[in-house]
């Protein structure tokens, strides 16, 4: 069998501290991995070989009002190592990273400026981590998944938004520069939350981005960015950013899948689970044009599960 990593945080009670564990073809086993702050948390993780592995998150200091930071921690086949990164604005979040070589990654997220949210990307050219240029189109712009293919060839989602509505947010890059990509925004009037979670691509034609499609009941229809408290490991707050948030107590979501074919993204039609309106699709894996898999949850009688599927 091949050699797989996962990184991600410890979910015990007290000072969430980060948690790695390695798969060596038999069996996982827990790596120590370095602990930036008093509250850690890892979001994502990305191999390129056995001895070159990135993963990614943010950490907080103190209680909750503390600034919330990114980090990055990388292995080299012996051990994780906390890299230097830039930490823009008052609080920073890292949520994906994708690579293709040990010259070619990206990790992407948001920043807050004291005021809004902006998209965060950063480049790892084989030396040093670099901020890059992103467009921030909306009022409030956040980042949460990353693909790439090759040195010319990118991709990262999110969601974009004003003090009302969230739409989807996908940027390209196209080996110069970052710059929005026109994306479907399906559900109507109804709907005031797209949120995308994880993009996958396999070419320059072939890509998948998954999410959530998000609604208010028609009495209480309208959704606003608030500063949010951001829970760390535990469930303990760490810090807050700017987020969209529910103002009415009925809430309800359905999964959000779009196409990329090499021209424009398109809305795929994908199935509900359990009760009514209560499907979101967070993660997105494709191997070819033909084998994807998406996973996520649904809500079956208040019980919430977990769902997988397959598509073309």
């Amino acid at each position: 069998m091949g050699e797989f990593s996962d990184a991600r945080s410890d979910g015990s009670s007290g000072p969430g501290q980060t948690l790695t564990e390695h798969w060596n073809g038999s069996a996982w086993k827990v790596v120590p991995s370095p602990n930036p702050g008093d509250a850690n948390l890892l979001t994502g993780v990305k191999a390129v070989s056995a001895n070159d592995v990135w993963a990614v998150g943010y950490f907080a200091n103190g209680n909750s009002t503390s600034t919330v930071r990114a980090f990055i921690e990388h292995w080299d086949g012996t051990r994780w190592r906390l890299a230097r990164i830039p930490n823009p604005g008052t609080g920073a979040l890292l949520n994906g990273v994708a690579a293709t070589s040990r010259k070619d990654a990206w990790a992407v997220g948001y920043f807050n400026d004291g005021v809004t949210n902006s998209t965060l990307i950063l480049h790892w050219n084989g030396t040093v981590w670099k901020r890059a240029p992103s467009p921030n189109p909306d009022f409030a712009d956040l980042l949460e998944g990353v693909s790439t293919t090759s040195a010319k060839n990118a991709w990262a989602v999110g969601v974009g938004g004003d003090n009302s509505t969230g739409k989807t947010l996908i940027l390209r890059w196209d080996g110069h520069k970052w710059t929005r990509a026109s994306s479907p925004n399906p559900g109507g009037s109804a709907a005031n939350l797209r949120f995308l979670f994880g993009v996958a691509a396999t070419s320059a034609s072939n890509a998948w981005a998954t999410g959530v499609l998000a609604h208010t009941s028609a009495s209480t229809a309208h959704r606003t960015w608030s500063r949010t408290d951001i829970a760390g490991p535990g469930g303990s707050p760490v810090g807050n950013l700017w987020a969209p948030k529910a103002s009415a107590s009925s809430f309800f979501s359905r999964s959000l899948l779009l196409h990329w074919n090499g021209s424009k993204w398109t809305h795929v039609p994908s199935p509900g689970f359990g009760d009514a309106d209560s499907t979101d699709l967070e993660a997105v894996a494709t191997t070819s044009a033909s084998s994807t898999w998406v996973v996520g949850s649904f809500l079956n009688k208040d019980v919430t599960e977990a769902l997988a599927l397959r598509c073309c």
